[in-house]
């Protein structure tokens, strides 16, 4: 009986060994099959699936090689995958995607891959016209169906990336809207990404990419990447930018050549979301663009160079909508621009072309409102960003312009008059959104032909207004030379500017109160040698002026030295300074009237000096219209002119000088005259008294064709126009004349 028991128990053991063996072989050779379907089979049916669903799109795909290793290490590799669009232009390509996917993937519940590796990306990306761009077809999705409600979010996925490496590659960047095809290319581009994870216990995980472009920039991004929540945080740079390559990718106004120059920016970044609300934060942010030049295509002399632009110390802050930059610093360089004969500023090549004006009459009807109302979209789950019109708050420290140049020719004129400002420093504090506040300003210059110039006080963007302290230190006045010589015979050959005072803008006015002075003028006629004008001194420290008026209490002419001669036929030396108009010449004719009314012209200003001042002076004198010729020189001339008034209604201003003849003999003169019509009003008494005949002039030392050996000589002349006639009652007084043989 036992030893059924035993036989029985036996059979049973042997039965469920073989039930076991039975189950274990099936298993294996059913993990057989599965290995042997995704070593072999799945390749082909991943290939066959993604190329059927490219060509549903009607682009292409080519894949070299599928390889999926499912044992002790899984791995899937793909090698030389093309995606073309049907007339052969690549959409994106690599030579190698390699994935190793970790057993541990079962400890961590979740999907976790060693490694991804990309090598020999490329990928082209074309914008086209009407807003598509060549990737639309294949990315293009069927419409969606209508849902009562927007799905709940989700979780992310558990993912667990320990290292993600792409090398050699590259990005074909392109925009063909216009019949010209701008592009640019950015290779070789790497970038490192390590222990990205969704998983809780792994928040953080480091990336790094470096890239290369066709416009000569190196990209260095780093940091770190969290994705519950999400956010991103490190370091940003770009270096070695050309403009000149960037350029091509922007719209330029037409007349402007390419930019030349190099740009970097570097700053630290922050982006995320926090407390259910986006933030982005730069700091640190620094811009450089060093060898800026703008020049247009037509005008390569009119150009604008900066040699270098800095911002310093930059910060953004998104939820803080706040914008702070401690310095804008712009060093050297400067800007070149010439008026051509016909009038044309070159520098206006510079600018992009003024928008079209409607013609008059036609007003422009309003872009009329989308029948289609805007789709729906879900609605967020995070709190929304601050609303666009909240209030942006911005902060300039200082902005710095130093070591500047300007020369400006104008060939209007003949020789053409040239302007040269060198060492040109402006420097504005405090900038903001507070556009109220007003700002410190300096500014600094100087002449390349002499003198500076200095401006210190605050302006206001808002009004605009301006309270400039100026000083004007010797700037010399040679630049206007060629304006002088095309309408005189007169050569500037000496003289400087300058003043002291406050200059106020505001309410579309200006107004400028202090000194001025006009310092050792000299100008010449023709090419006498003695100045037909020059003085030591012109200047006054009670000046009032606007572009409506300017008030002068009291001018000082120190040295003054000049001469003033009467021909026979009355005319006077001034007369023939101005230049006669070129024979044959003929003026152009006057432009068709406009067909809009202009504003009028502003009328001139009103002169108001209450005293000039006449000292140290000295003045050649000749009437050669009289019956005995004169003329002489008299020196230690001082006087006054009173009541100098450019009024309408003012009165005649007066006149009263005295000065010496040699030794000692003396000249005075005295009366009033019309400023604005001295040939309506002119009444002025001149007296020559006790001259010695001797020491007149060579040509007007003989009497009678007898040369004079002694006499005195009186003069009581006047000089005096009443309504446009001329009436004079002349008196001259022979004394003790002797004449030799």
């Amino acid at each position: 009986m036992a030893a059924a028991k035993y036989f029985a128990w036996g059979a049973g053991v042997v039965r469920r060994h073989r039930i076991l063996s039975i189950s274990c072989a099936a298993l294996v050779g059913l993990l057989v099959a599965v290995l042997l379907f995704v070593w072999l089979a799945l390749p082909y049916i991943l290939r066959s699936q993604a190329e059927a669903y490219v060509k549903s799109h009607g682009d292409r795909l080519t894949i070299g090689r599928i390889a999926i290793l499912p044992l002790f290490e899984p791995h899937l590799r793909i090698e030389n995958l093309r995606l073309t669009q049907a007339d052969g232009s690549l959409l994106l390509g690599f030579k190698q995607l390699s994935i190793r996917l970790s057993l541990s993937s079962i400890y961590h519940r979740a999907l976790v891959i060693d490694e991804i590796a990309l090598d020999g990306p490329q990928a082209a990306i074309a914008m086209l016209p009407k807003g598509q761009s060549n990737w639309d077809p294949l990315l293009a999705s069927p419409p969606a169906k209508p849902e009562s409600a927007p799905p709940a979010p989700s979780a992310p996925p558990r993912l667990l990336i320990r290292k993600f490496a792409l090398a050699d590659g590259q990005i074909d960047l392109s925009d063909r809207r216009t019949a010209a095809t701008q592009a640019v290319q950015i290779k070789p581009l790497a970038i490192t990404l390590t222990q990205l994870s969704t998983l809780p216990a792994d928040k953080q995980g480091d990336y790094a990419l470096t890239a290369k472009s066709s416009l000569g920039a190196e990209i260095n991004w780093s940091g770190t990447v969290s994705l519950t929540p999400l956010s991103i945080a490190g370091k940003f740079s770009l270096d070695a930018l050309s403009l000149s390559k960037l350029a091509a990718l922007l719209p330029l106004p037409p007349k402007l050549a390419p930019p030349q120059g190099t740009a970097k920016l570097a700053t630290r970044y922050e982006a995320g979301m926090i407390g259910g609300q986006f933030d982005f934060k730069l700091a640190d942010l620094a811009i450089a663009v060093d060898g800026l030049r703008l020049s247009g295509k037509q005008s390569p002399d009119a150009a604008l160079t900066l040699g270098h632009v800095g911002l310093d110390g930059g910060s953004f802050d998104w939820r803080a909508r706040r914008i702070d930059i401690p310095t804008i610093t712009l060093t050297g360089g400067g800007i070149t621009g010439r008026r051509l004969a016909s009038g044309a500023i070159d520098l206006l090549d510079l600018l992009p072309a003024a928008a079209p004006q409607p013609a008059p009459g036609k007003p422009v009807s309003p872009k009329p409102a989308p029948v289609n109302p805007a789709p729906k979209l879900p609605q967020a789950t995070a709190t929304p960003a601050p609303a666009p019109d909240a209030a942006w708050h911005y902060r300039v420290g200082r902005f710095a312009l130093t070591g500047f140049a300007a020369e400006f020719r104008d060939q209007t004129v003949a020789p053409a008059a040239d302007v040269a400002l060198q060492d040109i420093t402006v420097e504005i504090k405090n900038l903001s959104e507070n556009l109220a506040a007003p700002l410190p300003l300096h500014v600094a210059l100087r002449s390349r032909d002499g003198g500076t110039v200095t401006a210190d006080g605050t302006i206001l963007a808002t009004a605009p207004a301006a309270d400039l302290r100026i000083r004007v230190d010797g700037l010399a006045l040679a630049p206007i030379q060629p304006y002088l010589g095309t309408a005189t015979v007169l050569r500037l050959v000496g003289g400087t500017v300058s003043a002291d005072g406050q200059a106020v803008y505001k309410d579309g006015g200006g107004r400028y109160a202090g000194a001025l002075s006009v310092d050792d003028l000299r100008i010449m006629q023709g090419e006498g040698r003695r100045p037909f004008l020059a003085w030591k001194s012109l200047a006054t420290t009670s000046l009032t002026a606007s572009p409506t008026a300017i008030d002068i209490r009291e001018l000082t002419l120190d040295g003054l030295d000049t001469a003033l001669a009467v021909a026979k036929d009355r005319t006077v030396n001034v007369t023939a300074i101005l230049r006669p108009p070129k024979p044959g010449k003929v003026a152009p004719p006057p432009p068709p009237p406009p067909t809009t009314t202009r504003a009028p012209a502003a009328a001139a200003p009103v002169i108001e000096i209450g005293k000039l001042r006449i000292q140290h002076s000295q003045l050649d004198y000749a009437d050669l219209s009289l019956a005995l010729p004169f003329a002489t020189h008299v020196h230690d001339l001082e006087g006054t002119i009173s009541d100098i008034s450019t009024r309408p209604d003012a009165g005649p201003a007066r006149v009263k000088l005295a000065g010496r003849v040699d030794e000692y003999g003396s000249a005075s003169a005295s009366g009033r005259f019309d400023l604005l019509k001295p040939a309506e009003l002119l009444d002025i008494d001149t007296n020559f008294d006790n001259i010695e005949m001797t020491r007149l002039t060579p040509y007007l030392a003989t009497f009678a064709g007898r040369r004079i050996d002694s006499g005195k000589l009186t003069l009581h002349l006047q000089y005096k126009i009443d309504h446009g006639k001329l009436a004079g009652d002349n008196r001259i007084i022979l004394d003790r004349l002797t004449l030799g043989g």
